[in-house]
Protein backbone atom coordinates (compact mmCIF):
# COMPACT_ATOMS: atom_id res chain seq x y z
CA UNK A 1 0.00 0.00 0.00
CA UNK A 2 1.43 3.43 -0.68
CA UNK A 3 0.43 4.68 3.24
CA UNK A 4 3.69 3.96 4.68
CA UNK A 5 3.84 5.65 8.09
CA UNK A 6 0.79 6.85 10.64
CA UNK A 7 0.32 10.18 12.23
CA UNK A 8 -1.33 9.72 16.07
CA UNK A 9 -2.35 12.50 18.42
CA UNK A 10 -2.65 11.52 22.15
CA UNK A 11 -6.52 10.86 22.78
CA UNK A 12 -8.67 13.18 24.96
CA UNK A 13 -9.16 11.24 28.23
CA UNK A 14 -10.05 13.92 30.51
CA UNK A 15 -8.93 12.67 34.05
CA UNK A 16 -8.28 9.37 33.15
CA UNK A 17 -4.51 8.28 32.54
CA UNK A 18 -4.13 6.83 29.69
CA UNK A 19 -0.83 7.06 27.75
CA UNK A 20 -1.59 4.27 25.38
CA UNK A 21 -4.75 5.71 23.78
CA UNK A 22 -3.60 7.47 20.66
CA UNK A 23 -5.78 9.20 17.74
CA UNK A 24 -4.83 8.54 14.01
CA UNK A 25 -4.77 12.10 11.97
CA UNK A 26 -3.85 13.19 8.95
CA UNK A 27 -0.36 14.47 8.31
CA UNK A 28 0.01 18.36 9.32
CA UNK A 29 -2.92 18.01 11.78
CA UNK A 30 -0.25 16.29 14.59
CA UNK A 31 0.19 18.07 17.82
CA UNK A 32 3.92 19.49 19.07
CA UNK A 33 3.97 16.18 20.69
CA UNK A 34 2.82 13.42 18.66
CA UNK A 35 3.43 9.68 17.08
CA UNK A 36 4.28 8.37 14.55
CA UNK A 37 4.15 4.12 13.61
CA UNK A 38 5.15 2.47 10.96
CA UNK A 39 5.38 -1.51 9.98
CA UNK A 40 8.71 -1.73 12.69
CA UNK A 41 8.54 0.38 15.27
CA UNK A 42 6.83 3.73 17.47
CA UNK A 43 8.25 7.11 17.66
CA UNK A 44 7.92 9.42 19.99
CA UNK A 45 7.98 13.02 18.98
CA UNK A 46 8.35 15.87 21.60
CA UNK A 47 9.02 19.19 21.74
CA UNK A 48 12.55 20.34 23.79
CA UNK A 49 13.21 16.80 23.81
CA UNK A 50 14.82 13.91 21.72
CA UNK A 51 12.54 11.53 19.92
CA UNK A 52 12.32 7.77 21.17
CA UNK A 53 11.95 4.81 19.60
CA UNK A 54 10.30 1.20 20.16
CA UNK A 55 9.84 -1.57 18.19
CA UNK A 56 5.76 -1.84 17.67
CA UNK A 57 5.78 -5.28 19.56
CA UNK A 58 7.28 -3.91 22.30
CA UNK A 59 4.75 -1.11 22.32
CA UNK A 60 1.93 -3.26 21.78
CA UNK A 61 3.20 -5.55 25.21
CA UNK A 62 3.82 -2.28 27.30
CA UNK A 63 -0.16 -1.28 26.58
CA UNK A 64 -1.65 -4.79 27.17
CA UNK A 65 0.17 -4.84 30.28
CA UNK A 66 -1.12 -1.30 31.31
CA UNK A 67 -4.66 -2.46 30.58
CA UNK A 68 -4.20 -5.41 32.54
CA UNK A 69 -3.14 -3.36 35.81
CA UNK A 70 -5.67 -0.78 35.33
CA UNK A 71 -8.37 -3.50 35.54
CA UNK A 72 -7.07 -4.22 39.36
CA UNK A 73 -9.29 -2.56 41.33
CA UNK A 74 -5.90 -1.35 43.14
CA UNK A 75 -4.94 0.92 40.27
CA UNK A 76 -8.70 1.12 38.81
CA UNK A 77 -10.12 3.32 41.79
CA UNK A 78 -6.45 4.62 43.37
CA UNK A 79 -6.84 8.80 41.50
CA UNK A 80 -10.07 8.33 43.12
CA UNK A 81 -9.16 6.97 46.23
CA UNK A 82 -6.28 9.31 46.46
CA UNK A 83 -8.27 12.19 46.05
CA UNK A 84 -10.60 11.16 48.53
CA UNK A 85 -8.39 10.56 51.23
CA UNK A 86 -6.43 14.03 50.54
CA UNK A 87 -10.08 15.87 50.92
CA UNK A 88 -10.46 14.07 54.03
CA UNK A 89 -7.00 14.93 55.72
CA UNK A 90 -8.00 18.60 54.88
CA UNK A 91 -11.19 18.44 56.41
CA UNK A 92 -10.03 16.75 59.36
CA UNK A 93 -7.34 19.80 59.59
CA UNK A 94 -9.94 22.58 59.32
CA UNK A 95 -11.87 20.78 62.23
CA UNK A 96 -9.49 20.37 63.90
CA UNK A 97 -7.75 23.80 63.13
CA UNK A 98 -11.46 25.41 64.41
CA UNK A 99 -11.35 23.33 67.46
CA UNK A 100 -8.02 24.96 68.26
CA UNK A 101 -9.37 28.44 67.76
CA UNK A 102 -12.29 27.51 70.23
CA UNK A 103 -10.10 26.07 72.64
CA UNK A 104 -7.72 29.02 72.82
CA UNK A 105 -10.50 31.51 72.97
CA UNK A 106 -12.00 29.54 75.90
CA UNK A 107 -9.27 27.29 77.66
CA UNK A 108 -7.98 28.72 80.84
CA UNK A 109 -4.66 27.52 80.71
CA UNK A 110 -4.18 28.19 77.06
CA UNK A 111 -4.32 32.11 78.38
CA UNK A 112 -1.20 33.83 77.91
CA UNK A 113 -1.82 35.59 81.46
CA UNK A 114 -1.68 32.05 82.96
CA UNK A 115 0.56 30.02 80.36
CA UNK A 116 3.63 30.90 81.64
CA UNK A 117 3.25 30.89 85.54
CA UNK A 118 1.69 27.46 84.83
CA UNK A 119 5.07 26.14 83.34
CA UNK A 120 7.14 27.73 85.37
CA UNK A 121 5.02 26.03 88.44
CA UNK A 122 5.44 22.60 86.45
CA UNK A 123 9.18 23.08 86.21
CA UNK A 124 9.24 23.42 90.42
CA UNK A 125 7.40 21.06 90.78
CA UNK A 126 9.64 18.42 88.78
CA UNK A 127 12.57 19.62 90.62
CA UNK A 128 10.62 19.19 93.53
CA UNK A 129 10.16 15.29 92.50
CA UNK A 130 13.80 14.89 92.09
CA UNK A 131 15.16 15.50 95.25
CA UNK A 132 14.95 11.91 97.13
CA UNK A 133 14.99 11.93 101.12
CA UNK A 134 17.23 9.21 101.21
CA UNK A 135 20.63 8.87 100.14
CA UNK A 136 22.05 5.65 99.82
CA UNK A 137 26.14 5.75 100.46
CA UNK A 138 28.34 3.78 98.46
CA UNK A 139 28.76 0.04 99.24
CA UNK A 140 32.56 0.54 98.99
CA UNK A 141 32.81 2.58 102.35
CA UNK A 142 31.67 0.90 105.83
CA UNK A 143 29.18 2.82 107.64
CA UNK A 144 28.52 2.40 111.66
CA UNK A 145 24.73 3.36 112.36
CA UNK A 146 25.86 6.58 113.97
CA UNK A 147 27.23 8.03 110.87
CA UNK A 148 24.34 6.38 109.02
CA UNK A 149 21.79 8.44 110.81
CA UNK A 150 23.96 11.54 110.45
CA UNK A 151 24.32 11.54 106.98
CA UNK A 152 20.57 10.73 106.64
CA UNK A 153 20.04 13.43 108.45
CA UNK A 154 21.89 15.97 106.27
CA UNK A 155 20.33 14.61 103.53
CA UNK A 156 16.99 15.61 105.09
CA UNK A 157 18.03 18.99 106.24
CA UNK A 158 19.10 19.51 102.45
CA UNK A 159 16.39 18.38 100.93
CA UNK A 160 13.89 20.63 103.43
CA UNK A 161 15.87 23.68 102.44
CA UNK A 162 15.33 22.86 98.58
CA UNK A 163 11.25 22.22 99.29
CA UNK A 164 11.17 24.75 101.05
CA UNK A 165 12.87 27.14 98.78
CA UNK A 166 10.58 25.52 95.68
CA UNK A 167 7.13 26.23 97.53
CA UNK A 168 8.87 30.00 98.31
CA UNK A 169 8.76 30.26 94.20
CA UNK A 170 5.98 28.93 93.54
CA UNK A 171 3.93 31.25 95.76
CA UNK A 172 5.77 34.70 94.35
CA UNK A 173 4.34 33.19 91.07
CA UNK A 174 0.76 32.71 92.20
CA UNK A 175 0.54 35.77 93.90
CA UNK A 176 2.23 37.99 91.01
CA UNK A 177 -0.32 35.96 88.64
CA UNK A 178 -3.40 37.22 91.26
CA UNK A 179 -2.16 40.55 91.42
CA UNK A 180 -1.90 40.46 87.37
CA UNK A 181 -5.73 39.04 87.36
CA UNK A 182 -6.59 41.39 89.84
CA UNK A 183 -5.60 44.09 87.66
CA UNK A 184 -7.07 43.29 84.76
CA UNK A 185 -10.25 42.48 86.25
CA UNK A 186 -10.07 46.32 87.59
CA UNK A 187 -9.84 47.63 84.32
CA UNK A 188 -13.55 49.63 83.57
CA UNK A 189 -15.71 49.19 80.53
CA UNK A 190 -15.23 51.78 78.43
CA UNK A 191 -17.42 50.39 75.55
CA UNK A 192 -20.42 52.74 75.94
CA UNK A 193 -20.18 56.76 76.31
CA UNK A 194 -21.74 56.39 79.59
CA UNK A 195 -19.21 54.48 81.07
CA UNK A 196 -16.63 56.64 79.24
CA UNK A 197 -17.98 59.99 80.63
CA UNK A 198 -18.35 58.26 84.45
CA UNK A 199 -14.88 57.05 84.16
CA UNK A 200 -13.51 60.80 83.34
CA UNK A 201 -15.54 62.51 86.10
CA UNK A 202 -14.02 60.25 88.83
CA UNK A 203 -10.86 60.40 87.27
CA UNK A 204 -11.57 64.10 87.32
CA UNK A 205 -12.78 64.31 90.93
CA UNK A 206 -9.69 61.97 92.39
CA UNK A 207 -7.31 64.57 90.70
Amino acid sequence: TSVKFVYLNRAKTQLRFRPYDLKVVMRGEQEPEHFVISATGVVHMAPGAPSEVMQLSEWMRESTLFNVLTRIKFFKHYLIGKAFTQWQRNVRFKMYNLTRKKLCKTFFVSKHTFARTLMDLHRHSYDLSTYSMLTVPDTKVEYLIDKFKEVQQQQRTAVTQEFSGGMDKMETKLLKLCDSVTQRANVPDLTTMESLEQYLLTNASVT
